[in-house]
Parts: C-alpha cells; structure tokens; sequence
C-alpha cells in the first residue's frame, strides 16, 4: 500500500506545484500597464510590408528581427491589446519551467530537477520578465529549447535527425532573438565540443554549421547594429565591480533572510559525492554562466555599454544548473523537500512584501500617465489643462490619441521650457516623465500648487494648479530636514554652507537633496560665483554639479534665485550607503567675484519616489 507521506513527498507532485506557483505569479503580474519598451515595440509594428518592418522598426532598435517580426504578425491576426500582445510572452515564461525540469532531469535526476525549477518558478527576475513582451523571457525560452535537444544529443546519445535539426532551428532563433541569447548559445555551442563522442561527432558539427546558415540572412542587420548603431550605448551607462554582487543580490530579492534561507537550504541537500560525479556539467554550467557576464561586462567598459541585468537571463539557467549538480539524489526526500518549500515560502514573500512585486507591475507611467491626463481634462475642461509627456508622444497616444502636449524639444533647455510655461494660461498643468529634477522646479515656479502625486516606475504624473485650492498638497510640511543659512560676502574662494552625513539627514535614500541661493548683483555685470553640490560615497565623489550666478536663475526685484536640485536615489543605490554617503554645498568663487552678494542659502531634503527604479533595484 502506498503511504500518504510518499504521495506528497514525490518529486513529480512538487513539480507540478512548483508549475502552478509559477504560473499564478505570472498570471497575478499579467494585468498591469504596459512598459515604456513594450510600447516602443507595438508602436513599431504599423508597417504594412516586412520591408517597412525591418528597415523603421528593426534596424534602428539594436535588437535582432526575431521578436520583433513575432510581434508583428501575431498582432496582424490578434490585434495590439495589452493581453494580447503579452500573452505569447507569459506563455513561454511558463513552458521555460518546464524546459528547465527537463533538463535538469537529464542531467541529474527528479529531485536535483526540484532546484532550477523552483528558481525559474518563483524569482523576480523570470516572474517579471515572463509578462514583459520583450525579447527577454522569449530568449530564455529559445536557450533552454536549444539546450534540451542539445542534451538529448549530446548526454543521451540521440542523434536523430529531427532532434538535429531542432537543435540547430533553436540555436539560430537564439541567434535572432537578443545578442546576449546568441552569446549564451555560441557559449553552449562550444561547450558541445567536450561532450562529442568520436563517432558521431560530425553529426554535432554539421547542425552547429547549420544554425550558422539559418543566420547569415540576418547578418546585414547585425552588422549595422553593432558596428554603426553601436546598440544601446549612448543611454547606458558602464558597469562597476559591484555590478555582479547586485545581480546576486536581486536575484534573492534584496534580502538578507533570503540570503539565509538560500544558504541554510542548499548546505542541507549538498552532496560532494554528487558534485563530483557530475563535475563536469557543473563546471560547464558556471562557465557559461561566468563567461556571459564577464564578456558583456568588458565590452561595456572597453567598447559600448550593453551590460544589464536584463542581459543576463539568457545564461541565468546554468547558475541553478550548476547548483543542481551538487544536490543529493539519493533517500533524503523529506530534507528536500523541506528545503524545497522553504525556498519558494520564503521567495513569494520577499517577492510580495520585500520587492513589492504586485505593487511594482501596476506603476508602469505610460498608461497611468494617459489615465491622469485624461481624468484632468475632463475634470477642469481641455482649455484648463496643459499637459507635459516627457518621452515618445506616439506611446502615450496609443491609450488616447486625443491627447496633446507641449513639445518634448521645449524642456532641452531650461530658459525655454520656462518661457514656454511663461506663455501658458491655463490654471492647470499636469506633466509626467520629467526626470530632471530642475524641470519640475521650474514647473513650481509657474504652477506652485500641488494637487495629485503619482509614483510609477522611472518618473511620477504631477497634477499642479496657479491659485490655492484646498487639495493642495504641503510639500514644505514634507520635508526630512531644512537648513538655512544667512549669508555676508566672503573672502577666499570657498564659502561651506552643508556638510553633513546622508544617514543624519534621510533614513532612505529615496530623496531629492535641494539647495538654493538668494543673492544681489550689479545691473548689467556677469557674476562669477557658483553654488556647488556633492555627492560622496565611501569617500569617492558620485555626483558633482554646480550652477553660476549667471546661469538660468529667478529674479524678483533686486533678489535672485538659482538652485540645485539632485534626486539622491541615482547616485546612492542601496540603504547600507547612507551612513558611508555624505552631501556637501558650498559656494565657490574663483574669480574673485565681488558684484554678487549672497544673501542666504536653503538646504532642503524631500522625500521622493521609491518606485522610480523598482523593476531592478532595491526598493
């Protein structure tokens, strides 16, 4: 008679639970707004030829056709709704998990399968992606296809034809799918060469040189993205050593008790005695997964930046793999799957609570953006209402193309976007993707009145007013710290105004640090001085800028205002650097300025978004 303990300690049954936990999480994320490079890809797919397709909404984007040309005719026959167009992408998220399991069966066994399977089944990173109709989840998807025929190939000695030919068609979607997924499958490609028998090894080469011929016809396009284009280098910026101890660190979702657990867990099941008969696919797997990452993060120092932690899904299946390696097969269910419940507990609450994973996928600014905008037109009348888009105006037409803005070039320079405003006579305004800090200043300017406060993802949708209404919104009142300081004309070159250690300011580092000065100057005499403001972590200076008394500034009689606003969040990426950050302000004179003479100086810290970088970093 079977005993109930061996119908729920079956590694089968705990796969299946592991499928479904996954494919709840994904589903959970699936309806929320979509991104802004979502919305990049639909608004590339009104072309009615493939040629238009691939010359205006390929070529130029730095990513392969693959995905793209999906896109393109799976909305031909389903249209371009958000589920729609995402729900290949969830689909393929899902059957990675069962790609994975695979896999790793073939390579060691129903229990050590347990491991990659709950890692794909319940980490943010592939949760996240799996809803994201990008070429992220479809590249992994394609990777871990490749790697299971070439499994079957390699470590199972099946050379049939069709898994040959499998093999190869997978490994050039790779290829047509993402850079770093062909990286990732030329990486798998070679390794190949350690496990080929010698009579059958012609068979394993001639699919290698196949995938290579399913390519050549995309060649051109690669070509011109990545010697011309130069990908997405002149956006990103280069990596730093502490790029991979940040990874690791979000891929246990920022949390020390994740950290434990994932230790705790894994020294339970580890098995020398396993590790070292299947050393070799260990060493393989972390290669690989080593290999990805060091290649892409010297290219992005030497070459171009295309180093992200998107990047690194294509290779993130060999970590867990390798990891499985080492995992006991033998008569210790009941430790494992103990280990195996604790894991996937302990992820789906950092994942809700720690990484605020629900919260995150409803904040994208796009569609919340349109809503807001749409919601104070119809609230104060189209002819009360300027509205402000700070990114493509083609993406927000896609929710409603009623809806127009002032012109994105106008907030190149602050001397125009503040006459622009100047010009403006509504009593509203409501604006959305203005990163620059120094942007909403002069927004406040015109408009003092903050009514409503959106916090998205990159950005947040304001909604400010020229009179006093009794919804306004205190900001003063929401203010961590204040200092000001009055000031008499100095001597010397430097004059400190703040000096202080971030942590006695700000328990979070999600704030914006602001500092103005007020001062007089001569009728028609060009200052010289200038206010300056640093960031310093562990001593090293992260951001420094300055402004002079002869730049953009307000006056009001014979009174001038210039500021320096920061938003301290994209210099200090992580809370265990407040107490190793300090800020500094200090007026700098050296040109012996005498006709400007500083009156006072206000140093302010008001708390900001803490979802402006949710997807990837700590929130």
């Amino acid at each position: 008679m079977t005993k109930l303990s061996d119908k729920i300690l079956n590694a089968k049954t705990l796969f299946w639970m592991l499928v479904v936990l996954g494919a709840v999480l994904r589903i959970g994320s699936l309806f929320g707004p979509l991104s802004h490079d979502e919305l990049s890809a639909i608004v590339r797919l009104n072309f009615d030829s493939f040629s238009e397709l691939i010359d205006q909404g390929v070529r130029g984007d730095g990513h392969p056709a693959g995905v793209q040309v999906m896109m393109w005719l799976w909305s031909r026959l389903f249209g371009t709704s958000a589920l729609s167009i995402r729900l290949p992408f969830l689909l393929m998220g899902i059957a990675s998990i069962f790609l994975i399991n695979a896999v790793a069966r073939q390579w060691f066994g129903e229990w050590p399968a347990l491991l990659p399977t709950a890692v794909l089944s319940v980490t943010q990173f592939t949760v996240y992606y799996s809803i994201i109709a990008r070429p992220y989840i479809a590249g992994l998807f394609m990777l871990l296809c490749m790697l299971y025929f070439w499994s079957r190939i390699l470590l199972k000695k099946e050379h049939k034809l069709h898994l040959l030919v499998l093999f190869a068609l997978f490994a050039a979607l790779c290829a047509y799918t993402h850079y770093f997924c062909l990286l990732s499958a030329l990486l798998l490609g070679v390794a190949g060469l350690l496990f080929l028998d010698r009579r059958h090894w012609w068979r394993y080469l001639v699919a290698c040189v196949g995938a290579v011929l399913l390519f050549l016809p995309h060649w051109e396009i690669t070509h011109y993205q990545l010697f011309a284009l130069k990908g997405v280098g002149g956006w990103l910026s280069k990596p730093t050593p502490q790029f991979l101890p940040d990874h690791l660190r979000y891929l246990l979702h920022y949390s020390w008790m994740m950290v434990a657990v994932a230790l705790v867990g894994y020294g339970m099941v580890f098995s020398l005695k396993s590790a070292r008969q299947y050393w070799k696919l260990i060493i393989m797997s972390l290669s690989i997964w080593l290999l990805s990452f060091g290649i892409g993060y010297l290219y992005s120092v030497k070459v171009s930046p295309v180093l992200q932690f998107s990047s690194l899904i294509f290779a993130f299946p060999f970590l867990p793999l390798a990891l499985a390696g080492a995992v006991d097969s033998s008569g210790r269910q009941v430790r494992q799957t103990l280990v195996i419940f604790a894991y996937t507990v302990a992820m789906v609450v950092s994942l809700v609570f720690n990484r605020k994973h629900f919260q995150m996928v409803q904040r994208d600014f796009i569609e919340i953006s349109a809503r807001e905008m749409r919601d104070a037109v119809s609230l104060y009348g189209a002819d009360n209402v300027t509205l402000i888009f700070n990114s493509g105006i083609n993406m927000l037409h896609y929710y409603d193309p009623s809806l127009e803005c002032i012109s994105r070039s106008t907030m190149r320079d602050y001397a125009v976007f503040d006459s622009t405003l100047a010009a403006t006579s509504t009593p509203y305004l409501i604006c959305s993707g203005l990163g620059d800090p120094k942007l909403v200043d002069i927004v406040k300017h015109h408009y003092p009145y903050l009514l409503r406060h959106r916090d998205c993802l990159v950005t947040e949708v304001l909604l400010f007013s020229r009179k006093p209404s009794q919804q306004a919104i205190d900001v003063e009142k929401t203010a961590l710290f204040s200092q000001q300081k009055n000031l008499v004309p100095f001597k010397g070159e430097f004059c400190d105004i703040l000096d202080a250690e971030l942590s006695d300011l700000s328990h979070s580092r999600f704030v914006c640090f602001d500092s103005r000065l007020w001062f007089r100057q001569a009728d028609s005499v060009p200052g010289s001085l200038r206010m300056v403001s640093e960031i310093l972590v562990d001593d090293r200076c992260v951001d420094y800028r300055s402004v002079s008394v002869s730049d953009f500034r307000y006056c009001h009689g014979d009174t001038c205002e210039i500021s320096l606003p920061v938003r301290v969040e994209t210099w200090v990426k992580h809370h265990s650097q407040l107490s190793r950050t300090r800020v500094k302000v200090y007026l700098w004179n050296p040109d012996g300025d005498t006709t400007t003479m500083p009156i006072r100086c206000l140093t302010t810290v008001y708390p900001t978004n803490p979802f402006i970088y949710a997807v990837l970093e700590e929130i």
